[in-house]
């Protein structure tokens, strides 16, 4: 089944979402009016992926432009 947890604490910071499905784990960091790069940038930098030691990992950064309220996003599987 789905586990997910929202600001879940590591040594490093605190991941936004986190959610595992069948083995499969999702790191998800939110920015507003920044870039989905810099979201996924803060993942990497602060090894948010330490805490998953499943098969597969995907990264997902995440910005929410405030203006028009469009959502960008980019993703890296680990």
């Amino acid at each position: 089944g789905v586990k997910c947890e929202m600001e879940r604490e590591t040594s490093t910071g605190r991941i936004d979402i986190w959610f595992t499905n069948n083995g499969v784990g999702y790191i998800m960091e939110l920015k507003v009016d920044k870039t989905p790069q810099e979201a996924l940038e803060q993942i990497k930098a602060k090894r948010y992926d330490g805490i998953c030691g499943l098969r597969k990992c995907y990264l997902i950064g995440i910005n929410i432009k405030s203006k028009d309220r469009k959502i960008e996003w980019l993703f890296d599987i680990r």
